[in-house]
Protein backbone atom coordinates (compact mmCIF):
# COMPACT_ATOMS: atom_id res chain seq x y z
CA UNK A 1 0.00 0.00 0.00
CA UNK A 2 1.52 3.32 -1.07
CA UNK A 3 -0.77 6.23 -0.35
CA UNK A 4 1.14 8.88 -2.31
CA UNK A 5 1.24 6.89 -5.52
CA UNK A 6 -0.30 8.94 -8.34
CA UNK A 7 -1.99 6.68 -10.90
CA UNK A 8 -1.87 7.56 -14.58
CA UNK A 9 -3.93 6.31 -17.50
CA UNK A 10 -3.50 6.51 -21.23
CA UNK A 11 -6.09 8.41 -23.25
CA UNK A 12 -5.67 9.25 -26.93
CA UNK A 13 -2.00 8.29 -26.73
CA UNK A 14 -1.30 10.66 -23.86
CA UNK A 15 -0.65 10.04 -20.18
CA UNK A 16 -3.16 11.81 -17.96
CA UNK A 17 -2.58 12.19 -14.24
CA UNK A 18 -5.73 11.06 -12.45
CA UNK A 19 -4.93 12.38 -8.97
CA UNK A 20 -3.74 16.00 -8.99
CA UNK A 21 -3.80 16.42 -5.20
CA UNK A 22 -0.67 16.39 -3.10
CA UNK A 23 -0.69 13.84 -0.26
CA UNK A 24 -2.15 15.30 2.93
CA UNK A 25 1.03 14.56 4.89
CA UNK A 26 2.93 16.86 2.51
CA UNK A 27 0.54 19.74 3.15
CA UNK A 28 0.26 22.25 5.97
CA UNK A 29 -2.75 21.72 8.23
CA UNK A 30 -4.27 25.10 7.34
CA UNK A 31 -4.41 24.16 3.64
CA UNK A 32 -6.42 20.94 4.12
CA UNK A 33 -10.22 21.10 4.10
CA UNK A 34 -12.54 19.28 6.48
CA UNK A 35 -13.88 17.27 3.54
CA UNK A 36 -10.34 16.10 2.73
CA UNK A 37 -9.74 15.03 6.33
CA UNK A 38 -13.01 13.09 6.37
CA UNK A 39 -12.18 11.38 3.07
CA UNK A 40 -8.74 10.44 4.38
CA UNK A 41 -10.28 9.11 7.62
CA UNK A 42 -12.72 6.90 5.73
CA UNK A 43 -9.90 5.55 3.58
CA UNK A 44 -7.74 4.88 6.63
CA UNK A 45 -10.35 3.27 8.90
CA UNK A 46 -13.16 2.12 6.61
CA UNK A 47 -15.54 3.88 9.01
CA UNK A 48 -18.68 5.18 7.30
CA UNK A 49 -19.16 8.06 9.76
CA UNK A 50 -16.96 11.19 9.89
CA UNK A 51 -14.73 11.53 12.97
CA UNK A 52 -15.86 13.42 16.05
CA UNK A 53 -12.53 15.26 16.09
CA UNK A 54 -9.17 15.17 14.36
CA UNK A 55 -5.66 16.54 14.72
CA UNK A 56 -2.96 17.03 12.07
CA UNK A 57 0.54 18.07 13.12
CA UNK A 58 4.21 17.89 12.23
CA UNK A 59 6.91 17.15 14.81
CA UNK A 60 10.66 17.61 14.59
CA UNK A 61 13.07 15.71 16.82
CA UNK A 62 14.95 12.44 16.85
CA UNK A 63 12.38 11.34 14.29
CA UNK A 64 10.66 13.90 12.08
CA UNK A 65 7.10 12.85 11.39
CA UNK A 66 3.64 14.03 10.42
CA UNK A 67 0.69 12.50 12.26
CA UNK A 68 -3.07 12.38 11.86
CA UNK A 69 -5.21 11.52 14.89
CA UNK A 70 -8.96 10.85 14.75
CA UNK A 71 -11.67 10.25 17.35
CA UNK A 72 -14.39 7.97 15.92
CA UNK A 73 -18.09 8.29 16.68
CA UNK A 74 -18.36 4.77 18.06
CA UNK A 75 -16.17 2.26 19.81
CA UNK A 76 -15.25 -0.49 17.39
CA UNK A 77 -14.43 -2.84 20.26
CA UNK A 78 -15.49 -3.05 23.86
CA UNK A 79 -12.77 -2.34 26.39
CA UNK A 80 -12.70 -6.03 27.31
CA UNK A 81 -12.16 -6.97 23.69
CA UNK A 82 -9.35 -4.42 23.44
CA UNK A 83 -7.61 -5.96 26.45
CA UNK A 84 -7.85 -9.44 24.94
CA UNK A 85 -6.23 -8.37 21.70
CA UNK A 86 -2.43 -8.60 21.35
CA UNK A 87 -0.59 -5.32 21.83
CA UNK A 88 -3.65 -3.32 22.91
CA UNK A 89 -3.61 0.30 21.83
CA UNK A 90 -1.28 -0.16 18.87
CA UNK A 91 -3.28 -1.62 15.98
CA UNK A 92 -5.12 1.63 15.31
CA UNK A 93 -1.98 3.66 14.60
CA UNK A 94 -0.67 2.85 11.14
CA UNK A 95 2.92 3.72 10.31
CA UNK A 96 4.20 4.78 6.90
CA UNK A 97 7.79 5.53 5.97
CA UNK A 98 8.31 7.57 2.81
CA UNK A 99 4.69 6.92 1.88
CA UNK A 100 5.02 3.14 2.11
CA UNK A 101 2.84 1.28 4.59
CA UNK A 102 5.07 -0.47 7.13
CA UNK A 103 3.00 -1.77 10.04
CA UNK A 104 0.07 -1.24 12.37
CA UNK A 105 1.60 -3.37 15.13
CA UNK A 106 3.98 -0.82 16.66
CA UNK A 107 4.47 -1.52 20.38
CA UNK A 108 3.54 1.20 22.86
CA UNK A 109 2.50 3.83 20.34
CA UNK A 110 -0.52 4.57 22.56
CA UNK A 111 -1.43 3.38 26.05
CA UNK A 112 -4.41 0.98 26.19
CA UNK A 113 -6.77 3.63 27.55
CA UNK A 114 -6.27 5.71 24.38
CA UNK A 115 -6.56 2.74 22.05
CA UNK A 116 -9.88 3.98 20.64
CA UNK A 117 -8.03 6.73 18.75
CA UNK A 118 -7.35 6.00 15.08
CA UNK A 119 -4.50 7.54 13.16
CA UNK A 120 -1.48 7.38 10.93
CA UNK A 121 2.15 8.40 11.31
CA UNK A 122 4.22 9.40 8.28
CA UNK A 123 7.99 9.51 8.68
CA UNK A 124 10.71 10.14 6.12
CA UNK A 125 13.49 8.35 8.02
CA UNK A 126 15.01 5.85 8.08
CA UNK A 127 15.44 4.96 4.38
CA UNK A 128 13.52 1.84 3.45
CA UNK A 129 16.71 -0.10 2.65
CA UNK A 130 17.89 0.50 6.25
CA UNK A 131 14.64 -0.50 7.92
CA UNK A 132 14.84 -3.45 10.31
CA UNK A 133 13.02 -4.82 13.37
CA UNK A 134 15.31 -2.98 15.78
CA UNK A 135 14.58 0.36 14.10
CA UNK A 136 10.82 -0.30 14.26
CA UNK A 137 11.09 -1.26 17.93
CA UNK A 138 12.67 2.11 18.79
CA UNK A 139 10.29 4.23 16.72
CA UNK A 140 7.47 4.38 19.34
CA UNK A 141 9.87 5.67 22.01
CA UNK A 142 10.49 8.75 19.89
CA UNK A 143 6.91 9.46 18.78
CA UNK A 144 4.88 8.31 21.82
CA UNK A 145 5.22 11.41 24.08
CA UNK A 146 4.17 13.82 21.33
CA UNK A 147 1.33 11.55 20.16
CA UNK A 148 -0.09 11.29 23.70
CA UNK A 149 0.23 15.05 24.24
CA UNK A 150 -1.61 15.79 21.01
CA UNK A 151 -4.30 13.23 21.84
CA UNK A 152 -5.13 15.05 25.07
CA UNK A 153 -5.01 18.42 23.34
CA UNK A 154 -7.51 17.16 20.75
CA UNK A 155 -9.79 15.62 23.40
CA UNK A 156 -9.81 18.74 25.56
CA UNK A 157 -10.81 20.83 22.53
CA UNK A 158 -13.55 18.31 21.76
CA UNK A 159 -15.01 18.67 25.27
CA UNK A 160 -15.63 22.39 24.78
CA UNK A 161 -18.72 21.63 22.67
CA UNK A 162 -21.41 20.12 24.92
CA UNK A 163 -23.17 17.91 22.35
CA UNK A 164 -19.88 16.55 21.00
CA UNK A 165 -18.59 15.99 24.54
CA UNK A 166 -21.66 13.93 25.43
CA UNK A 167 -21.27 11.76 22.32
CA UNK A 168 -17.61 11.19 23.05
CA UNK A 169 -18.12 10.45 26.73
CA UNK A 170 -20.99 8.07 26.01
CA UNK A 171 -18.78 6.04 23.69
CA UNK A 172 -15.41 6.08 25.47
CA UNK A 173 -15.95 6.86 29.18
CA UNK A 174 -14.76 3.40 30.28
CA UNK A 175 -11.38 3.96 28.59
CA UNK A 176 -10.84 7.28 30.37
CA UNK A 177 -11.80 5.87 33.77
CA UNK A 178 -9.46 2.93 33.27
CA UNK A 179 -6.70 5.42 32.51
CA UNK A 180 -7.39 7.19 35.82
CA UNK A 181 -6.53 3.96 37.62
CA UNK A 182 -3.51 3.09 35.49
CA UNK A 183 -1.66 6.32 34.77
CA UNK A 184 -1.13 8.46 37.90
CA UNK A 185 1.04 10.94 36.00
CA UNK A 186 -1.88 11.96 33.77
CA UNK A 187 -4.75 11.90 36.28
CA UNK A 188 -5.33 15.65 35.93
CA UNK A 189 -5.49 15.42 32.13
CA UNK A 190 -7.93 12.51 32.28
CA UNK A 191 -10.07 14.08 35.01
CA UNK A 192 -10.77 17.04 32.72
CA UNK A 193 -12.50 14.63 30.31
CA UNK A 194 -14.90 13.00 32.81
CA UNK A 195 -18.59 13.92 33.10
CA UNK A 196 -21.02 13.29 35.96
CA UNK A 197 -24.57 13.97 37.06
CA UNK A 198 -24.81 15.79 40.41
CA UNK A 199 -27.52 16.82 42.85
CA UNK A 200 -27.53 20.22 41.12
CA UNK A 201 -27.07 19.36 37.46
CA UNK A 202 -30.54 17.93 36.77
CA UNK A 203 -30.58 15.99 33.51
CA UNK A 204 -27.31 17.56 32.36
CA UNK A 205 -23.80 16.31 33.10
CA UNK A 206 -20.92 18.45 34.29
CA UNK A 207 -17.21 17.95 33.92
CA UNK A 208 -15.22 16.78 36.89
CA UNK A 209 -12.88 19.73 36.47
CA UNK A 210 -15.88 22.09 36.64
CA UNK A 211 -17.08 20.34 39.79
CA UNK A 212 -13.69 20.72 41.45
CA UNK A 213 -13.53 24.42 40.56
CA UNK A 214 -16.97 25.08 42.09
CA UNK A 215 -16.35 22.97 45.17
CA UNK A 216 -16.97 24.78 48.44
CA UNK A 217 -13.90 25.95 50.34
CA UNK A 218 -15.12 24.00 53.36
CA UNK A 219 -15.31 20.82 51.26
CA UNK A 220 -11.93 19.09 51.34
CA UNK A 221 -12.89 15.95 49.42
CA UNK A 222 -14.93 14.87 46.41
CA UNK A 223 -18.35 13.76 47.68
CA UNK A 224 -20.36 11.11 45.86
CA UNK A 225 -23.40 8.86 46.17
CA UNK A 226 -23.56 5.46 44.45
CA UNK A 227 -26.52 3.94 42.66
CA UNK A 228 -27.63 2.07 39.56
CA UNK A 229 -28.87 5.26 37.89
CA UNK A 230 -28.99 9.01 38.66
CA UNK A 231 -32.55 8.74 40.02
CA UNK A 232 -31.41 6.19 42.63
CA UNK A 233 -28.58 8.50 43.67
CA UNK A 234 -31.03 11.40 43.94
CA UNK A 235 -33.26 9.39 46.27
CA UNK A 236 -30.34 8.38 48.47
CA UNK A 237 -29.04 11.94 48.57
CA UNK A 238 -32.42 13.29 49.75
CA UNK A 239 -32.56 10.69 52.50
CA UNK A 240 -29.18 11.70 53.87
CA UNK A 241 -28.97 15.45 53.34
CA UNK A 242 -25.54 16.79 54.17
CA UNK A 243 -25.16 19.92 56.29
CA UNK A 244 -23.76 22.84 54.36
CA UNK A 245 -23.85 23.84 50.72
CA UNK A 246 -22.28 20.80 49.05
CA UNK A 247 -22.50 19.45 45.53
CA UNK A 248 -22.41 15.67 45.33
CA UNK A 249 -21.50 13.49 42.36
CA UNK A 250 -23.84 10.68 41.35
CA UNK A 251 -21.77 7.55 40.74
CA UNK A 252 -23.55 5.02 38.52
CA UNK A 253 -20.69 3.24 36.73
CA UNK A 254 -18.56 0.42 38.20
CA UNK A 255 -15.40 2.37 37.34
CA UNK A 256 -16.59 5.61 38.96
CA UNK A 257 -15.95 4.85 42.62
CA UNK A 258 -12.32 3.82 42.11
CA UNK A 259 -11.87 6.80 39.79
CA UNK A 260 -13.03 9.26 42.45
CA UNK A 261 -10.95 7.55 45.10
CA UNK A 262 -7.92 8.23 42.94
CA UNK A 263 -8.77 11.94 43.10
CA UNK A 264 -9.20 11.86 46.86
CA UNK A 265 -5.80 10.20 47.40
Amino acid sequence: ERLNYTPEITADGRFIRVNLDRPLWHQAADTVTEEEYERFYRHLTKDWEPPLAYCHFFCEGDVDFTAFLFVPHHDEFTLTQELERPLPGTENMKVYIRGVYITQQVDQCLPPYLSFIRGAIFAEDPPLDQLDKETLAHLPRHVRPKIISKCFEMLHDLMKEESTALKFFGAFASYLKRGMNEDPELIAELADLLLFHTNRSGSAMISLSNYLQKKSRTQSEVLFVTGCKPADCETTFKQFLLPGDFEVLFVVDPFDESTIMRLNC
